[in-house]
């Protein structure tokens, strides 16, 4: 069964199904990251001040970084602690977005698939972090004309990053780790996977009945309730099994070949398929 995505038809389960899938959660991951980093930049601003106060802590908030000179915007440093004042531009938000998703998420991987301890993978995530900051601050003084950050402590690097901020972007790239294992894992990439196809299912139905402001709920409930009516007893889920084997050609000639049901998982409509429970149904089918 293929259902129509944009105007496309595309098969369930399939290369271009899976790859809207991939770039809605994707794009959730972008917003996820862009709010934590836009907050977490905001609230630096209190706790460098606290940390600063405090010996030896002290040590880890040597980093001197202020925004250009000509936007007035540095005399938040002269503002009390306790006020709990802080700022940032909105350029951050693509620029903690992009560096997480780019970067971060492919360190972790990367690291994940080759066994690598989290200390290494601290380094790799502080490094790639200092080179991003470093790079992208250059491309938005380029866009812009001003300095959206600039550094002026004594390990700063042509003024764009510093090596004094190592260690807080170790902690950072890993929390960034957490948060995106969290969200792997989580039911939240499921949801974001059904909302994607409902707005699509709604542009497409938008498109070929020639109405406008369909509302996303109603699809949902009309989808659910027609998913609720047609579930079907095991002896004609064995048949539709048969139909869309024999479809698919995954039914071969000899039945030594067909080793288990992991042969079949990637039948995107056929759900109930964990029904069938021995491999011997599926011997059944090609006796029958």
């Amino acid at each position: 069964m293929l259902k129509r995505i944009f105007g496309y038809e595309v098969e369930p389960g399939g290369k271009l199904d899976m790859l809207i899938k991939n770039a809605a959660f994707t794009f959730l991951r972008f917003i996820i990251y862009g709010m934590i980093g836009v907050f977490a930049e905001v609230s630096q601003y209190t706790i460098v001040k606290v940390g600063r106060m405090i010996p030896i802590v002290k040590l880890v908030f040597q980093a001197e970084w202020k925004v250009d000179d000509k936007l007035n915007l540095n005399g938040i440093w002269d503002i009390p602690w306790y006020t709990f004042y802080g700022q940032c531009s909105l350029w951050m938000f693509p620029v903690y977005a992009l560096c997480s998703v780019l970067l971060l998420e492919q360190i972790y991987n990367f690291s994940k698939k080759h066994n690598i301890s989290w200390v290494v993978r601290g380094i790799l995530y502080a490094s790639a972090i200092t080179i991003f900051e470093f790079v992208s601050g250059f491309i938005l003084l380029w866009i812009t004309g001003y300095k959206i950050w600039y550094y002026s402590d004594a390990a700063n690097i042509l003024s764009m990053t510093s090596l004094f901020l190592f260690a807080t972007w170790f902690v950072t790239g890993m929390f960034v780790e957490f948060v995106y294992i969290e969200l792997m894992e989580s039911s939240l990439r499921k949801n974001a996977e059904e909302i994607a196809e409902m707005v699509a299912m709604k542009k497409s139905l938008e498109k070929d009945l020639n109405i406008k402001n369909l509302d996303i709920k109603d699809l949902k409930n009309i989808k659910q309730s027609i998913v609720e009516e047609q579930k079907i007893n095991e002896v004609k889920m064995t048949e539709l099994v048969k139909k869309q084997l024999n479809k698919k050609g995954l039914i071969k000639n000899k039945i030594e070949e067909i080793e288990g049901i992991q042969g079949i998982q990637d039948i995107g409509d056929l759900k109930h398929i964990k029904h069938i429970k021995d491999i011997k149904d599926i011997k059944d089918i090609k006796r029958k």
